[in-house]
């Protein structure tokens, strides 16, 4: 069987708003949108809703992971902060986004 290359991206926005008075930015909203490049079958990745469905799903938090993953390497390869700490810190925003009450909708994602 030929090998084929193809990749999956996930593009994330996160809605924030500036509270003059704490002098802090608040969380308001993410959304997120799976694709996919031109040779891949997109209806493996998404439900009829148009939303992922379970391949899509752990298409996009394997996407993400690995992001991450790439991410605090680098930072550390660049000296910006040791990658055990950053690791750390990133558990930590995670529980605390599982503290938080999701509501789930259709992305309106542009």
């Amino acid at each position: 069987m030929p090998k084929v290359d193809f990749s999956i991206n996930v593009e994330v926005r996160l809605q924030l708003q500036y509270n003059s008075d704490i002098g802090k930015s608040l969380h308001k909203g993410c959304d997120y949108r799976l694709s996919t490049s031109s040779n891949t079958d997109v209806d493996k990745y998404y439900a009829e809703d148009d939303l992922p469905n379970a391949e899509g799903t752990d298409a996009v938090v394997k996407v993400l992971a690995s992001g991450l993953a790439a991410a605090i390497h680098a930072g550390h390869q660049r000296g910006y902060k040791n990658d055990a700490v950053c690791l750390r810190e990133v558990i930590k925003l995670l529980e605390d986004q599982f503290i938080l009450h999701a509501k789930l909708e259709k992305g309106k994602m542009p």
